[in-house]
Formats: C-alpha cells, sequence, structure tokens
C-alpha cells in the first residue's frame, strides 16, 4: 500500500547519480499500485540540484498537500496521485533554506572543516571519501603552505566526475582544478564577502586566511557544478 500526503496516495521512486534505480522494482510496483488503486492523474515531482532528501520530502508534502486543497475547493473529481524523486544531492549546511511559508531559516553556522566533511553524505565512493578527509585536515590545520594549497586543489579533483565531456557551461570547473591555486583561490576568496569563512571579515586580510576561505568557496563550487550535472542525468 503506498504512503499518503493530504489524503492522496503517494509514492517515491529512487535514483542514484548515474540516474539508476535505487530500487528497480519500485517502478514496477508504482504501475501495479497505479492501476489497482484507479489513479487518472499522476503527479510526478523533483526536487533540484540544491536540496538535499529531507528538504524535498518537505518540499513534496507542502506541494501535495496544496494539490489536494485545490483539487477539492474546485471539486475535481479526477483520482489523484503523487510521486516524489528522490536523488543524492544537497544543500551546504551554512546557506539559507526555504522555512515554510516564506521567510528565510539560517542553520547554526557549522565550521568550514564540518562543512566539508559533511559532503560525504553525497559523496559516497571510498576514493571520494578519502578525499574528503584529506581536504577537512587541510582545512582544519590550513597551513601557510602554498604547496598545501596545490594539494587541496589535486585532492578537489576526486569529487569530480572523470571521463565526461565537459559542456561549456561546466568549462569553469577546469580553471578551479587546474588554474594556479593561489590565484583561483585568492579570486574565489572575493566571493565570501564579509562572512570570511573561519577568520570572520577581518581575517580576510592575512593572505593565507583568505586563500583558504578561497579553497573552501572553491570547492563549493565545484561540488556544486557537480549537483548540477547529477541533477541533468537524474532528469
Amino acid at each position: 500500500m503506498p504512503a499518503t500526503v493530504a489524503g492522496l496516495p503517494y509514492w517515491e521512486l529512487g535514483f542514484d547519480e548515474n540516474g539508476n534505480r535505487t530500487d528497480p522494482a519500485a517502478a514496477g510496483r508504482l504501475a501495479a499500485e497505479t492501476a489497482a488503486a484507479g489513479i487518472t492523474d499522476l503527479f510526478v515531482f523533483s526536487h533540484g540540484w540544491n536540496n538535499d532528501q529531507a528538504h524535498a520530502r518537505r518540499l513534496y508534502e507542502r506541494f501535495f498537500t496544496q494539490l489536494a486543497q485545490v483539487a477539492q475547493a474546485q471539486g475535481i473529481t479526477a483520482k489523484l496521485g503523487t510521486a516524489g524523486i528522490i536523488w543524492p544531492s544537497m544543500r551546504w549546511t551554512d546557506e539559507a533554506e526555504p522555512a515554510g511559508e516564506g521567510g528565510v531559516s539560517l542553520r547554526s553556522r557549522p565550521s568550514d572543516p564540518e562543512l566539508v566533511a559533511g559532503l560525504k553524505a553525497v559523496f559516497t565512493a571510498p576514493a571520494q571519501r578519502t578525499a574528503i578527509d584529506e581536504l577537512t585536515a587541510l582545512l582544519t590545520e590550513r597551513p601557510r603552505d602554498e604547496d598545501a594549497l596545490t594539494r587541496f586543489q589535486r585532492r578537489s579533483v576526486a569529487l569530480v566526475r572523470q571521463g565526461n565531456r565537459v559542456a561549456p557551461e561546466d568549462r569553469g570547473e577546469l580553471g578551479i582544478l587546474h588554474g594556479n591555486p593561489v590565484e583561483v583561490y585568492d579570486a574565489f576568496a572575493a566571493l565570501a564577502g564579509e562572512q570570511g569563512g573561519e577568520g570572520g571579515a577581518m581575517g580576510l586580510g592575512d593572505r593565507f586566511t583568505k586563500l583558504w576561505t578561497g579553497a573552501k568557496e572553491a570547492l563549493r563550487a565545484l561540488t556544486c557544478s557537480g549537483m548540477k550535472r547529477r541533477a541533468g542525468t537524474v532528469g
């Protein structure tokens, strides 16, 4: 039996980052159960690249609840069903997220190493997790050494899917991975604005504090680009 949202039957379909079903039998169950329930109209909703799974489920619940309310108010007699697509994306945990009916909720601000360690939620391959451990350690130590910045850049490569043709809109990613790390991270530090990462706004006056802030922001851009590619694959 399917779950329900606001009285409407609700099914869930999961996909991995490569667009493969996480439960191959789910589509068959969906087809059989919608037929058995007499569903005439099935609404399928997929979350975007900047949502984690918990936020996606809250989004689906709000949307399908409104759908049920509108259907009832309009006297719609069609047999409605709903389905939510779940795939591995994430919002960096220091970013604002929608909070119910308007407004913005800010999560408590984690440290930069905690932010990077949180990437393990959606980068699950052993090599990626090893790289994340090393990236986290470098952001914890923040060596005053340009060679350490180069190591950070090289380990970031593990979070990028290899072997694919780079689309024009993703070519900036090549600069993050292969440009001079000091120049790349100096440019990305400017994007941090007054937040200033671990050192705060005043800390940006210190060269290596600025560069490590830029390294974190470059990694943010890199992973966001990866989530967008996943969205295209799953779509």
